[in-house]
């Protein structure tokens, strides 16, 4: 798929920024690409998945959901690279399974000391966990979240710049200089069985 990412300095912000502008507008496509790439990622997984764990009229995945889902892999023998890929509202019923709260605010486990220090999950049962809003959402009795617990090398991602890398366009008649980039990139499922849909009801 063709992408083009711009953005437009007007002549105002150009001499007014006190910082490099260029600068400034390369991280704004780089975050900009970024955020495409990763939702597209992790939209891979539809409705039309193989195997899944959780439940749409559940509104909460647990520990088990995810254990459940790792023994699958392992039957599979895709259980290597493993990546955890949950919205965070998912993110929040782990974290509220996991740790243990108490009057004197410990946990005594590694996990839950871990998650007390740094409010998220690192790995969890092997896998590198990766929290982001960018979890697709899709609809089987209700609307729900699209986690997924997978092989990351199963996961394909192809990309062709396009060059010139950057681009500058001039439109004076309203005083803005456009800064666009244009590629082209594609993602798929490089082995089904690799994947494990992650669900629960969206609120």
């Amino acid at each position: 798929v063709r992408r083009t990412v711009r953005i437009d300095i007007s002549d105002l912000a150009r001499e007014s920024a006190v910082e490099d502008i260029n600068a400034t507008a390369g991280a704004m496509i780089g975050k900009a690409r970024s955020k495409t790439v990763e939702t597209d990622l992790l939209g891979v997984m539809t409705t039309n998945y193989t195997s899944s764990v959780g439940a749409t009229n559940n509104t909460a995945i647990t520990p088990e959901d995810v254990l459940s889902a790792l023994r699958t892999l392992k039957n599979n023998e895709a259980d290597e690279n493993l990546v955890l890929a949950i919205h965070p509202n998912q993110e929040y019923h782990l974290l509220d399974d996991l740790v243990v709260t108490s009057s004197s605010g410990s946990d005594q486990s590694a996990q839950g000391q871990e998650a007390m220090a740094a409010g998220m999950f690192r790995s969890l049962y092997g896998a590198r966990v990766i929290s982001t809003p960018r979890v697709g959402t899709g609809t089987d009795t209700n609307v729900m979240y699209l986690g997924m617990l997978f092989n990351g090398k199963s996961l394909g991602y192809a990309v062709k710049n396009i060059a010139p890398l950057i681009e500058f366009q001039r439109d004076a008649s309203i005083g803005i200089n456009e800064v666009i980039q244009n590629y082209y990139d594609s993602t798929g499922i490089l082995q089904a069985s690799a994947f494990v849909l992650v669900k629960s009801q969206t609120f």
